[in-house]
């Protein structure tokens, strides 16, 4: 029979946060810029297509735990390290570059290592206000419109394939 404190450390090993909520939004928000298309792109000409690759291959591999009994590794840490946002990005989408780096110093540390880590909600409320901040920068902007039926063309490291 084990030990009811061996139990309960095996239940704390992951503590579900509200800032995951957060992170999972901002990954959205990067799969979905890094993969639009501005209406009347063709995806082959896409100058900063060979970054797309690159990066791609970070966002794909993602796994929380690869091999059981090791530490999770996340590959797209290695992602949020890199900058590079108007390489990344298709060309058209650039005003939307410094929103990406405000979001990324966001995201990026690791809150729970900090000596006082913020209050939970800290995460979702840097994002809400860096996203209204844009917005509302935006809002005189014109439009990119967006291509709904294609997106770029993305690879990984096993597989050729057009989303």
């Amino acid at each position: 029979m084990e030990d009811d404190s061996e139990s309960e450390d095996e239940a704390q090993k992951f503590q579900h946060l509200p800032r995951h909520d957060a992170e999972s939004v901002f990954w959205v928000i990067v799969v979905f810029l890094l993969r639009a298309l501005p209406r009347g792109e063709h995806p082959k000409k896409d100058k900063n297509n060979k970054w797309l690759i690159f990066i791609w291959d970070y966002i794909a591999s993602h796994e929380i735990m690869p091999y059981p009994g090791k530490f999770p590794t996340d590959d797209r840490t290695t992602f949020l390290n890199l900058g590079g946002w108007e390489h990344f990005l298709h060309a058209k989408l650039g005003r939307l570059v410094p929103m990406m780096e405000e979001l990324v110093m966001q995201v990026k540390p690791e809150y729970s290592h900090l000596p006082t880590p913020p209050d939970d909600l800290h995460l979702h409320e840097a994002m809400q206000r860096i996203l209204l901040k844009y917005s509302v920068k935006f809002a005189g902007a014109s439009d990119i419109p967006l291509d709904a039926k294609r997106g770029r063309v993305v690879y990984t490291t096993s597989e050729t394939k057009e989303f």
